[in-house]
């Protein structure tokens, strides 16, 4: 039973290690490689390409240019024929006949028409800040996605290094115990410590595995580009011209002359029908043919277009005083990540001081327990701590990096 353990044991680890080298390169060669034919750029214009809501452009450009038209056009509405005949058959049968035609045609009231313009021009202006916002949406998701993909990639690797130290950690081990040097309690000891490595390892590959996926989805792509570091960008203070505030804007232009559309509609529609008309008193006399003309111009009637009116004043308030927020949170929150991004450059400098001596103690320890001045569980302790300290210090550079791209997003800089 006793020689039955240390065999299941060595299997175990070597269906762990064999698993460990195939995510290693995959690590190495699938996800930690940045293609050098890839740039920031270029995955930011296939992205915006594959993004679902782009087609929503497409339908704010179709409405503008159905604005346009109807404001371009000579009359008001769709015009109309109108038919009728009249006899008095049913009555005194003298022969009595009426045959009329009308052509119906609405007309503009005045400053209807300049208003129906306007609604055209603020549809087409929010159509092309709707771009520029979709662009900043994508701008966003890429950067989120690609610091996350890398962040993953960072634990990954760590994981991977910490594996390999910990095998060959298993390896000397196992020598010593074979000579006499170590009793065999540091060997289970050690394939423990080589056991919850790969336990790490796994979790780490799943989650780059995630991680991945959803850069994909957004890119079509499997490899970051192989530069992806930003320059801080942006002013301190954010202005009209960033992509959320410009397109508020346009959507208050547009609130605004939706009102004055509604106004200059008035009471509804003057109505031009112009006519011709044959009738014939009795059977004994001609037909006589005539032409007419009627205007119809409604007017009063503003208990009917006031709900209209409030309802439109009550969304354009909403949306004035929407821009106010978003301006203001916008800018606390371009200022919070600039002081994010000061303290993350400390951190950074703090992170590689103790990694360095992490590094040193750790050479140390290692020294000491080949003399056997230390125990195999107290070196397991300094490892951990070291591998910590290193995985820190990478981890912090990449935070630094994504907070810039925070920044940068922050501001309204695309890429």
């Amino acid at each position: 039973m006793n020689k039955m353990m240390p065999t299941l044991g060595c299997v175990a680890l070597i269906a762990f290690s064999a698993n460990a080298l195939s995510t290693a390169e995959f690590a190495t060669k699938s996800a930690f490689n940045g293609d050098q034919g890839l740039t920031m750029r270029h995955i930011f214009q296939q992205s915006i390409k594959r993004f679902p809501l782009l087609q929503q452009h497409a339908a704010l450009e179709y409405e503008a240019v159905a604005l346009k038209e109807r404001g371009d056009s000579l009359i008001a509405n769709a015009p109309a024929l109108s038919l009728r005949y009249q006899n008095d058959d049913a009555n005194n049968n003298i022969g009595l006949e009426e045959y009329e035609a009308g052509l119906q045609l609405p007309l503009w009231r005045w400053g209807q028409r300049s208003a129906g313009k306007r609604l055209g021009v603020t549809a087409r202006e929010k159509a092309a800040s709707y771009m520029v916002h979709l662009q900043y949406k994508v701008a966003g998701l890429l950067r989120s996605a690609i610091w996350s993909l890398r962040l993953k990639q960072n634990e990954m690797l760590f994981s991977y290094e910490n594996h390999k130290v910990s095998a060959k950690l298993v390896t000397t081990v196992r020598r010593r115990v074979e000579l006499g040097g170590l009793a065999k309690a540091d060997l289970l000891l050690a394939e423990s410590d080589l056991m919850t490595k790969q336990a790490s390892l796994e979790e780490a590959t799943t989650q780059l595995e995630v991680a991945r996926r959803q850069y994909r989805d957004l890119t079509s792509y499997d490899y970051l580009p192989a530069e992806i570091d930003e320059r801080l960008n942006g002013a301190g203070k954010i202005g009209e011209h960033h992509p959320l505030l410009a397109l508020k804007t346009d959507q208050i232009k547009q609130l605004e002359a939706q009102l004055n559309w509604v106004r200059a509609s008035g009471s509804g529609q003057p109505l031009l029908t112009l006519g011709v008309r044959n009738e014939r008193s009795d059977r004994q006399t001609g037909s006589v043919d005539s032409l007419g003309a009627t205007i119809n111009i409604p007017f009063g009637g503003s208990v009917h277009k006031e709900p209209a009116i409030a309802a439109i004043n009550s969304q354009l308030i909403q949306a004035k005083g929407e821009y106010v927020l978003l301006s203001r949170n916008l800018n606390q929150n371009l200022y919070a990540i600039a002081q994010r991004v000061e303290m993350d450059r400390r951190t950074l400098k703090l992170a590689k001081a103790r990694n360095e001596i992490a590094q040193k103690h750790l050479k140390m320890s290692n020294l000491g327990f080949q003399t056997g001045e230390i125990t195999l569980i107290d070196l397991l302790k300094i490892q951990e701590i070291s591998q910590q300290a290193a995985l820190q210090a990478a981890k912090q550079k990449i935070v630094l990096q994504h907070d810039i791209a925070r920044h940068n997003q922050a501001a309204g800089v695309f890429l």
